[in-house]
């Protein structure tokens, strides 16, 4: 059987943003509904074999949709979050799809879209590298870096992107990606295509164009974040201590972009001795480490004179009162608990700072 697509089209926002009467999905465009352009764009064959459209559980508009009834086209209870939306459209598809099928991930509120560049250098057998210099002469970005912008604008968390993608590679998406790669840990490429079926014992043979770092069709991309002049967090060093590898990267892309210098450790012996290499200006510190824990991290931080001072920022799944109240007890400046959004932790850390500064 000759490798089909398919397409997942979340389609489950409510508009909050927009504060609209409608979800943007819905609004008019040039005589239709916008969610109409963008489902007849994906319609266009020999684009794909079928779409999961993931819609609301209560959405009153769908029905009245050109292609509600489309024989190529599929309604599937969206989530509350548009990873949740995407992640439930592919079980759906799971169940129809051959193992050496790819989806392709398309928000139904990105009406505009140039596929012949794409199709054509799919087509001639176009490398990797071919393809995203394509993508991105479209305006077009990765799930990871769609899901970062979310992020970052607080409509995600950094767990949810974590859920549907994962931490660029060197060479593909800017500097998280170069440093997963120098740090030799292995990695899914972040892509707007996923395989349909989990691959069994015997991995399929090898597509002519290889599509893992496919794009997530029509997002616009984002402009780059500029740090004020002024900023408190410029030039200011920060520890992360995390034994999750990519919610560490994650942490330090979204801090860095905040204009922070950021140092990394995975473990307590690790974070100790960052510490006496690099002097930072504040912790983030996780508790659950392997090794010594950063109940112990923290204790012998503030038993030290040369380290009792430095600002630490507690971070955990567990929020329960008694852990906060230990953790407060050991010298913690602050208390985050997992799962938290990128405008969390730089309050946080902008808060702990003020108050070290005023102090």
């Amino acid at each position: 059987m000759s490798r089909r697509y398919w397409a997942v089209v979340p389609a489950a926002g409510v508009g909050r943003r927009m504060g609209a009467s409608l979800p943007k999905q819905y609004l008019p465009l040039s005589g239709q509904r916008v969610i109409d352009h963008t489902l007849a764009r994906l319609l266009d064959p020999p684009l794909v074999q079928g779409l999961f459209v993931a819609v609301a559980d209560q959405d009153p508009w769908w029905s009245s949709s050109l292609y509600a009834s489309h024989p190529r086209v599929t309604r599937v209870t969206g989530g509350s979050e548009r990873s949740d939306s995407v992640l439930r459209a592919l079980d759906a598809l799971a169940g129809v799809a051959d193992p050496k099928d790819w989806v392709l991930v398309h928000d139904a509120a990105r009406p505009c879209v140039r596929r012949t560049d794409i199709e054509r250098l799919i087509g001639q057998g176009a490398t990797v590298d071919m393809i995203a210099t394509a993508a991105r002469q479209n305006g077009m970005l990765s799930l990871f870096e769609s899901g970062l912008r979310h992020v970052l604008e607080g409509d995600s968390s950094v767990d949810e992107l974590l859920r549907v993608t994962d931490i660029p590679m060197e060479g593909r998406y800017g500097p998280a990606g170069a440093r997963q790669a120098a740090l030799g840990i292995p990695s899914l490429y972040p892509t707007g295509v996923f395989p349909a079926v989990p691959q069994g014992q015997e991995a399929p043979a090898a597509p002519a164009v290889d599509l893992t770092t496919a794009f997530e069709l029509l997002e616009e991309a984002a402009p780059p974040v500029e740090v004020p002049a002024g900023d408190q967090s410029r030039g200011v060093s920060v520890l992360l201590v995390d034994d999750e590898d990519q919610l560490r990267r994650v942490m330090k892309d979204l801090l860095e972009r905040d204009g922070y210098l950021v140092h990394e450790a995975r473990d307590g012996v690790q974070a100790l001795d960052q510490v006496d290499r690099v002097a930072p200006d504040i912790i983030v510190l996780d508790l659950n480490l392997p090794g010594l824990d950063g109940y112990g991290v923290l204790a012998k931080l503030r038993s030290r004179p040369t380290t009792q001072d430095i600002p630490v920022i507690v971070l955990t799944a567990k929020g329960d009162e008694d852990n906060e109240v230990r953790v407060f007890e050991l010298g913690a400046d602050d208390f985050l608990t997992k799962p938290f959004r990128a405008r969390a932790l730089s309050a946080r850390l902008d808060a702990v700072l003020s108050r070290r500064r005023a102090g």
